[in-house]
């Protein structure tokens, strides 16, 4: 009988064993899948980000393009202006002069 019993005991611990191994490979699944699904989540989260960075690096560019582009006109108005200017100046100056 005592061979029985321990017979009985081992067998009753490859049981607990075995549902103790089945347990832990269900977790071991479960976390998988939710780090799966994080991972997911994240790659999603990097891609929409690249995207938000390469749309933001575009318009910097523009607006960079565009200032570069108004800087050159305002030169350009303010050498029309210095222009205007002197020609006002050379007008009343001529202007003085033939009233003498």
């Amino acid at each position: 009988t005592n061979k029985s019993t321990k017979n009985t005991t081992t067998k009753q611990e490859e049981e607990s064993t075995q549902l103790i191994l089945t347990k832990v490979s269900k977790i071991i699944k479960t976390h998988t899948q939710q780090s799966q699904t994080t991972m997911k989540k994240l790659q999603t989260q990097l891609s929409k980000s690249k995207t938000t960075a390469q749309t933001l690096l575009q318009q910097q560019q523009s607006l960079q393009k565009d200032i570069s582009t108004k800087q050159s006109h305002i030169k350009s108005l303010e050498h029309q202006l210095h222009q205007l200017s002197i020609n006002h100046s050379l007008e009343n100056k001529s202007l003085d002069d033939t009233s003498v």
